[in-house]
């Protein structure tokens, strides 16, 4: 394993075109003629691999020049331990997601020195800089009106998850995770109720229909409670929560995407994304803005030391209560952006820089 993560950090450090190089890479563990696969591993075939004749060692060097054919979304390298070397054996799409994950592991190469593990469909650790990092937290110490609005949007969703808060919670977790690993800067501007009419006034590129992903995200976190509150789950049962979990991972990219493109991703308070694209308040002053600390002690923030994006937010959040933008930095730090149950616009840290978390 030392080995894997080693020779995947330094062939994240090779650049195609002057770009970050990107691919995606799934390691089924020792190589036997019986698995020689990993579409065999239960039997089933989820998996279309094409395996190589030649099998080539698994250097830095070699990891990069296949990396083009592992780039796209279910499109993997398939590395094999033989003989205690790690060796490429082959390319695999994903063309089935009936398949029990819970036995591989999977790496996302994100871009120079960052990486993305799994085992199953958990992400497990994330590495960048060459250090690995816990996943992104959000406990906020005392509710808040717009996060409040959040956890009875998503408390509709759902009859099983009885824990809205902890729902509403994961939800906007993995916004901002996937807003800080896209390492490009973003915002999400959730809205407010009154919001709805006024949206063409964003000038957003709107979606034909809202991705829901609040709702995938309750149903993934149902459809997980009733696979893992069973002792002997049946086929569908794993079936639902797997697809679920797909559905939820597939939504999450595609908004992670979105949040690359200048302007905001918009937002509903039950987290349907509605558009992207958008221009928030113009930043022609910089609000007063107070940071949360960890102990929920208050202090001034002096917001002329970020940039553009983090006034734009502020402005989007003082212009109306309920209103709530998530925020990331190109270098890291990320925060929620709020206004609190006195109207002052807070910054609540979620990560200061990719070493140190705020909470």
């Amino acid at each position: 394993m030392e080995r894997l993560v080693e020779v995947l950090f330094f062939a994240s450090l090779f650049r195609e075109e002057g770009h970050d190089l990107t691919f995606n890479l799934i390691y089924p563990g020792v190589l036997d003629p019986r698995y020689a696969t990993p579409e065999r591993v239960h039997g089933w075939e989820p998996w279309h691999v094409v395996d190589f004749e030649t099998l080539d060692e698994f250097t830095s060097g070699n990891a990069a020049k296949y990396a083009l054919l592992a780039r796209g979304d279910g499109e993997y390298l398939v590395v094999h331990c033989v003989a205690d070397k790690l060796l490429i054996t082959g390319v695999g799409h994903m063309q089935n997601l009936r398949w029990y994950r819970d036995k591989v592991l999977t790496v996302r190469v994100v871009g120079a020195g960052a990486l993305r593990f799994f085992y199953g469909s958990r992400e497990i650790v994330s590495c960048a800089g060459g250090q690995s990092e816990p996943l992104v937290s959000w406990p906020f110490a005392s509710p808040q009106p717009a996060l409040g609005d959040i956890v009875e949007a998503m408390g509709n969703m759902t009859d099983v998850v009885q824990n809205k808060y902890a729902l509403a919670s994961g939800a906007l977790n993995m916004l901002s995770s996937e807003l800080i690993r896209r390492r490009h800067g973003g915002i999400i501007a959730i809205v407010n109720q009154d919001d709805a009419a006024s949206m063409p006034a964003f000038g957003a590129a709107m979606l034909k229909a809202p991705l829901k992903f609040g709702q995938m995200v309750a149903r993934h976190w149902e459809a997980s409670m009733v696979e893992g509150g069973r002792e002997n789950p049946g086929e569908d049962d794993i079936v639902e929560a797997q697809d679920a979990a797909a559905e939820c991972d597939r939504a999450l990219s595609l908004i992670g995407r979105m949040s690359t493109v200048d302007g905001a991703v918009l937002a509903t308070p039950a987290l349907a994304i509605v558009g992207f694209r958008a221009k928030l308040p113009a930043a022609h002053r910089t609000p007063p803005v107070m940071r949360v600390h960890a102990d929920e002690r208050l202090e001034e923030f002096d917001l002329n030391l970020k940039g553009t994006r983090h006034r734009s937010a502020a402005c989007f959040v003082e212009e109306t209560p309920h209103r709530v933008a998530l925020i990331a930095s190109a270098d890291g730090p990320a925060a929620a952006m709020f206004q609190d149950a006195q109207g002052h616009v807070v910054y609540h840290p979620v990560r200061d820089s990719y070493d140190d978390f705020a909470l």
